[in-house]
């Protein structure tokens, strides 16, 4: 059961997130989407925040942060919602290597 909170941000069904995600990495960047381990998505108050887990965050980051820049704008102007982007290090990818 998720709990909604005032000012908090609260874990939501990630499944319209992860179909967007889906169709915009696996068409033009197939070799990063290779890397995506996970998807999580928060909701807070005004805003969404999805969070990518990686075994190569810097490849899902991109130079100077432009990937994640572009990959936020598409999705916010595909589902007309402001939505921020973590990504975080896969640590079972770490732990073997």
């Amino acid at each position: 059961m998720i709990k909604k909170l005032l000012g908090k941000k609260y874990e939501i069904n990630s499944r319209k997130y992860k179909k967007e995600l889906y169709v915009l990495l696996y068409k033009d960047f197939n070799n990063i989407f290779k890397t995506i381990t996970n998807v999580r998505t928060f909701k807070e108050k005004s805003k969404t925040i999805v969070e990518i887990t990686s075994n190569q965050p810097g490849l899902v980051i991109g130079l100077r942060g432009t990937f994640v820049k572009r990959i936020s704008a598409e999705l916010s102007k595909n589902l007309d919602e402001q939505i921020s982007i973590d990504v975080k290090e896969s640590k079972t990818c770490k732990n073997i290597f």
